[in-house]
This record gives structure tokens, sequence and C-alpha cells, in this order.
């Protein structure tokens, strides 16, 4: 696949056609971790994105290590907050928006945003939603796919910059941090965006699980 990392020396992997993630550390040049996630459909049937490449997406931001999946049955999308050392879970996430509707998804700052499209050359993140307070956040914003076929969206949050990979060109997005309100409320955010999701907004948090 095309969604793992690289974070602090080890690169994490989904093991194919398998529910296991692998930490892999490059300094010792071996496997140092794993981890069976449960519910993880590690076969075509659960594909995420429009695109339905991958069955996970890794994700670094500033607060660490995330994985975004499917699971059996839902079209849910599920968020894993991971330990980046032993990959257990430490919070998780069951959010009831069809990831089966959107072109790709990434976190930055701990909020979960989700591109439109990924092979339109102009779309648009409509949904971003703050994953430690459960809300959704009053978003509207722009986003290019030049080449059309963009197949991994991620965040580097060294350099505040977001990494793309469009039709064989990597591109980047200089991010510019704005106050974002929580100018909608979650009734009113559902009514939007469940014409394009076809879900409600209703977010699970389940602590501490694994």
């Amino acid at each position: 696949g095309n969604t793992h990392v690289v974070l602090n020396g080890s690169f994490y992997y989904n093991e194919k056609n398998q529910p296991r993630i692998i930490r892999y550390d490059l300094s010792v040049e071996r496997q140092v971790a794993f981890r069976d996630i449960p519910d993880l459909m590690a076969n075509s049937s659960g594909h995420l994105y429009t695109t339905e490449h991958n069955s996970v997406d890794f994700s670094v931001d500033d607060n660490g290590l995330w994985l975004i999946y499917a699971t059996a049955g839902s079209n849910n999308t599920l968020v894993a907050k991971l330990d980046a050392q032993n990959l257990d879970i430490l919070y998780s996430w069951n959010i009831s928006v069809n990831h089966r509707r959107v072109g790709e998804m990434f976190i930055v700052c701990g909020v979960l945003y989700a591109i439109d499209s990924v092979t339109e050359r102009n779309t648009k993140i409509r949904l971003a939603l703050d994953l430690y307070h459960g809300k959704l956040l009053d978003v509207n914003l722009a986003f290019t796919n030049p080449f059309r076929k963009t197949t991994t969206v991620g965040y580097n949050h060294r350099s505040k910059e977001l990494y793309t990979w469009d039709k064989g060109n990597q591109l980047t997005y200089p991010i510019r941090y704005h106050e974002i309100g929580y100018n909608a409320s979650s009734a009113e955010k559902a009514d939007d965006l469940s014409a394009q999701l076809q879900t409600g907004v209703d977010v699970f948090h389940d602590s501490g699980s694994e």
C-alpha cells in the first residue's frame, strides 16, 4: 500500500491481507512491535475511501501516531490513537461518517479532515472533526488535485506542510493556521453532510480500549 509512515526512526505499515500493523526499527533493521487491530477489515471489501487502495491509513501529527481504518459490516470511519513504541491503542473513535464517500482523510493537531475528492481538480475540505473534544469545526476549505489522481495525503508536523502524491508528482501544501470556531451545531452540520456522507456525525469515544 501507500499509507505507511516513518516516525522517529521507525517505519509503520500494515501487513498485507492481515489486520496487523507493524513497527520496523530502521536503525536495527528488524521488526520490533506488532499489533492486531480488532475489527480491522484487511481485504478488498474493507478498503478505505473512494479510491479503495488501502485498508488502513497511518497519520502523524504533533500528538504522535494515528490509524484510520474501516470495520466489518459498517461504512463508519474508525480512528485509533496509538502508542508509537508498542502500538497499543490509547484511544479509539467510531465515527458515523461514511469513508467510502470521501477521497482522503488526514489528521492535523488532533483534528480529522476529509477531502471530498482526489480526482477532481478543484474540490473542498468540508469535514473537520476535533477528535479530543468530539466537536465538528466549521470549515469550507479549497483543495486542489492538479493532476487529478491523488493517492495519498500526509501531514508533516515539523515543516507544517501537507504532502501529497498526485499521479507520480509529490506536492506540498503549506499550512496556515486560523482560529476555527464551532459556529455550526452538530445537528446543523449533520444535516449539511448527510446528503454527501449518508450518515450523521455522532462520535463514540472509547478510552483505553485495545
